[in-house]
């Protein structure tokens, strides 16, 4: 898989413009989202999530298999 590259220059104007947030501001906002978050699809995610067998790896097969 290629996985796109961003130059330098990219990389530092997304560290100029991304919010920041403290830790604080992002547990309140986490909580504000699962505030309003649809029960019935929450319960339909974790119902898909159970029926993973092989948690996804970074670890590359082995050519020889």
């Amino acid at each position: 898989m290629i996985f796109p590259t961003y130059s330098e220059s990219a990389a530092r104007y997304a560290l100029r413009t991304l919010p920041r947030l403290s830790m604080d501001e992002y547990a309140e906002f986490i909580e504000e989202l699962l505030a309003h978050a649809d029960p019935v699809k929450i319960a339909r995610q974790k119902a898909i999530e159970k029926q993973i067998k092989t948690p996804f790896s970074f670890k590359p097969e082995s050519k020889g298999t």
